[in-house]
């Protein structure tokens, strides 16, 4: 049986299920069990805040609720899982905001190249309500959005030369996301972008398809990609946040006090998972610095002149305008 086949079996079965699901499953005697998909590997910090986050919701409501993770891409990418809990073959998912350029672009404002300029910012902006107005466009994918989680600041992995100022990326092939976003960042910035999944970064990287990639320092560790780069320049051009959501339809039929708990417990969770991720960062370095990779600090203030031409490009967006006024309104 195909991949695809296979998928779409899943959806089919959990379909049905669902279509058999009513109110009384979610009466206080009763253990409700919700599937949670994501494309996440062990030693991601979402890898690691989905399994807490299962843990907690099941402490404060007595084992009520047991979120059950199906991680490590098991049932596809994230475009799959947005898909699959959209439709309500799974009950719950987290998937990088990036993939949401494949249906609307209004959760691009996440990653507006040197926007949020650390980590100190990046917990103010999750927990804010311009943040939760934005994700409230994950409705229209009939999904209700409860949050973000970060994998971790974007710099530049390469075999070529560090990267200091943009003038250094000039005819370097950076792997992107495949989304056009991306794409006009990196060719804006002077770079060669070529959009490859995720999964064949370290292969592209060894036969030369591809010089370098812009990734986090976390994920270049768990990847195994400091064998195929010599050089991992601090860009930090922006962060990689996953949106946290849950079938809408489900979300619906959850009484009040329980759906409070869900929210309440990502909320108090997410100064941890931020602290997490930060720290794993700082791992990650070091662990390629022993490696011998060679580390260097670019200059953001060169990088940021150089993007203007996207804020150009998607300030035209309304949910982007407003996000983007926002958060200079508290950096300041």
């Amino acid at each position: 049986m195909s991949k695809r086949t296979w998928t779409i079996f899943v959806m089919l079965f959990f379909v049905v299920s669902l279509c058999c699901m009513n109110s009384s499953t979610f009466a206080a005697e009763n253990v409700v069990k919700f599937r949670l998909a994501t494309a996440v590997f062990p030693g991601m910090p979402t890898h690691t805040w989905t399994l807490k986050y299962a843990e907690v919701i099941k402490e404060k409501t007595n084992g009520k609720y047991q979120i059950q993770p199906m991680q490590e891409r098991k049932l596809g990418g994230d475009k799959d899982v947005i898909e699959l809990v959209g439709s309500g073959a799974i009950d719950m998912g987290h998937a990088s905001s990036a993939l949401f350029d494949n249906f609307f672009p209004d959760l691009d404002a996440l990653q507006m190249p040197f926007l949020i300029t650390g980590y100190d910012s990046l917990e103010k902006v999750f927990l804010a309500d311009y943040t939760k107005e934005l994700l409230s466009a994950l409705e229209k994918l009939n999904l209700h959005p409860i949050g973000l989680i970060e994998n971790g600041f974007r710099s530049i992995g390469n075999n070529v030369r560090p990267i200091f100022k943009p003038e250094d990326l000039k005819g370097i092939k950076i792997r992107v996301a495949e989304t056009k976003m991306h794409q006009e960042i990196f060719k804006t910035l002077g770079a060669i972008p070529i959009p490859i999944s995720y999964g064949e970064i370290y292969t592209s990287l060894k036969t030369g398809v591809i010089n370098g990639t812009e990734i986090n320092a976390t994920s270049a560790a768990s990847e195994k990609l400091m064998e195929v780069i010599k050089y991992f320049s601090l860009t930090g051009h922006f962060f990689w946040p996953s949106a946290v959501f849950i079938n809408k339809n489900i979300w619906n039929r959850m009484p009040p006090e329980d759906q409070k708990i869900f929210e309440e417990t990502f909320r108090e969770l997410v100064p941890w998972q931020i602290a997490l991720c930060k720290e794993k960062d700082k791992q990650a370095v070091e662990a390629m610095k022993k490696r011998g990779i060679k580390i260097n600090q670019a200059d953001t203030k060169l990088f940021f002149e150089k993007s203007k031409p996207i804020y150009d490009n998607y300030m035209q967006f309304p949910a982007i305008a407003n996000f983007v006024k926002a958060v200079r309104a508290m950096e300041k």
